[in-house]
């Protein structure tokens, strides 16, 4: 009696999910921040729905503990968390800083809809040195100024995010193969439903509103916590030089997908 009570149970709920429409929203790090999953939560999805277990976000922590539990790389983790939540039919959003690779992307694509916003490279670049500088908790905090972060090899990363979230390729494959790493991620951006870009993200929504029959309303989204010193990096032409120099793999890929196939 249970199990026909839970299968019932089971029933109603992908019944249920198969008519709410499904969106995972990449978000990369410094590109319109959580506001924007908030915003787009509240303009997709009923009280109901979206108050629910059927939305919900990549655990990072969790990952990070799992990660240093089983020696897997802690990206590798997000995303096993994100192919399992598309694959369940008990989710109809899901979101959060986590990869989104071509296997990944042209497995669920059908079923999912991926969007993504993204920004400026070297802007973001200094976005996220500078935040993550001045955020008060200790999660991933950094400590260097920024002349000691461009010149370190441990942020050769940053520089390269759109390709590591994009080609399914690591760190060490992307810096040493960048044409490669180019040509995968915008070929697994173009499999996105709706790429929207920061400088111009009111009409990205507009544009989903008007598609779709959303009510999607675009909050403020994250300030810098240090805005003179984002004044003062971008004033130096130097470091400027520096920056763009770190994002080349970045720039390549932000204006592919900026001058070809914005949408």
């Amino acid at each position: 009696m249970l199990n026909k009570i839970k299968d019932f149970s089971k029933r109603k709920i992908e019944k249920f999910v198969e008519g709410q429409p499904k969106f995972v929203f990449t978000h990369v790090p410094k590109c319109a921040g959580s506001s924007l999953s908030i915003s787009l939560l509240n303009g997709i999805y009923s009280n109901l729905v979206k108050n629910s277990p059927l939305t919900t976000g990549i655990d990072t922590k969790l990952a990070y503990k799992i990660s240093n539990i089983t020696g897997v790389n802690e990206q590798t983790v997000r995303e096993i968390q994100l192919a399992s939540y598309l694959a369940s039919g008990r989710k109809v959003f899901v979101t959060g800083h986590c990869y989104a690779s071509p296997k990944l992307v042209a497995e669920f694509k059908n079923d999912w809809k991926f969007i993504t916003v993204l920004r400026e490279p070297t802007e973001r670049f200094i976005s996220e040195f500078v935040y993550n500088t001045y955020k008060e908790q200790d999660w991933k905090k950094n400590t260097m100024d920024i002349s000691e972060y461009i010149s370190t090899d441990k942020m050769l990363k940053s520089g390269v995010t759109y390709a590591r979230f994009f080609s399914g390729m690591s760190l060490e494959e992307i810096l040493t193969d960048q044409k490669t790493a180019i040509e995968r991620s915008v070929e697994n951006l173009q499999n996105f439903y709706k790429i929207g870009f920061l400088n111009d993200l009111d009409s990205w929504i507009t544009e989903l509103n008007k598609e779709l029959g959303f009510n999607i309303k675009v909050k403020n989204t994250n300030s810098s916590p240090n805005k003179d010193l984002v004044e003062s990096i971008i004033a130096d032409t130097v470091k400027v030089k520096r920056i763009r120099e770190l994002c080349k793999v970045d720039l390549a890929i932000y204006e592919s997908v900026n001058n070809n196939f914005c949408r």
